[in-house]
């Protein structure tokens, strides 16, 4: 792929997803569920590289902010983890919690 076609590829016109589109909520959930699992960066997104395989994939994925990202992530932990983890621990009498 020529300069020229890469940029055209990446034309501001083409017409990105709506954040309601299956495509785009199984794009964002895949991407929270990468960097969590393999404990990458936030600021992946950021990256050029990245960001330039993403739209060769599909040039109408949005991606996320590294904020929008880090509110996702900790609101998905405070929905899953959270309330299984507070039960867990009110069964304990005595202990010591180390991190």
């Amino acid at each position: 792929m020529t300069a020229m076609t890469s940029w055209l590829a990446l034309s501001p016109q083409t017409q990105k997803y709506n954040s309601a589109d299956p495509k785009q909520r199984r794009f964002n959930k895949s991407l929270q569920y990468c960097i969590a699992k393999d404990k990458l960066p936030l600021n992946l997104v950021n990256g050029k590289g990245f960001q330039h395989l993403v739209h060769a994939m599909d040039a109408k994925l949005v991606i996320p902010s590294r904020s929008t990202i880090q509110r996702r992530l900790k609101k998905d932990f405070e929905i899953t983890v959270m309330p299984g983890l507070k039960k867990r621990l009110s069964n304990v009498k005595k202990g010591v919690i180390s991190l």
